[in-house]
């Protein structure tokens, strides 16, 4: 099967610098206070630290996603688009929340192959990814924001059953439009030596 790259051959520089330029602009668009109302859109959060672990790999990328993150929601916050209940002692667990994403897209990028196969380990790098992620983000809120009176485990896992389904469904269509575009340029990259000697 072709394999797109190995662990140990990440993509040149140059295609590092538009793959973070690209995730950067889709960080601030994603959380931009102007699409208040958009939630697939802030959703979308979700797949670019997941993409970034993938493509960059480098704690680098991490580090400028989550500083983007945080500056779009402070932007937010002082248009008072967010309200000022988001950022509680709960907001620092975001840090874990998406370097877990980061972290399951690193994994998988080890895996990947263009082949069904692979599947596999992208549905568990997704899955678990959205879980932890799930856990520390919600879980940490729910906990640590003091917006919950009397906060309970029955509780949680209730508000869970409800919310991370859609969360984890976003994560996949959003994952499933990168992966998309990945096998389209991918194509299209391999098919342009061939017509230029035809």
């Amino acid at each position: 099967m072709l394999q797109t790259r190995s662990p140990d051959t990440p993509y040149r520089a140059p295609a590092r610098g538009a793959i973070l330029a690209a995730l950067l602009g889709l960080m601030l668009v994603t959380r931009s206070p102007q699409l208040g109302g958009i939630d697939l859109l802030h959703a979308g959060s979700w797949a670019l630290f997941l993409a970034a672990g993938f493509y960059l790999r480098g704690v680098a990328s991490l580090t400028l996603l989550l500083a983007a993150a945080f500056a779009a929601d402070a932007i937010a916050l002082g248009w008072g688009q967010i309200a000022s209940v988001c950022f509680t002692p709960a907001y620092a667990l975001l840090l874990p929340a998406y370097a877990s994403l980061w972290a399951a897209g690193r994994w998988y990028s080890d895996r990947h192959r263009l082949a069904w196969d692979s599947l596999r380990p992208l549905a568990a790098a997704l899955f678990l990814g959205a879980l932890v992620c799930e856990a520390f983000s919600s879980g940490g809120y729910y906990w640590l924001s003091g917006a919950f009176a009397s906060p309970g485990m029955i509780e949680f896992l209730a508000r869970e059953s409800l919310y991370f389904p859609a969360y984890f469904a976003t994560l996949c269509l959003w994952t499933g439009v990168i992966a998309a575009l990945h096998v389209g340029l991918r194509a299209a990259l391999t098919a342009a030596p061939h017509r230029g000697r035809a």
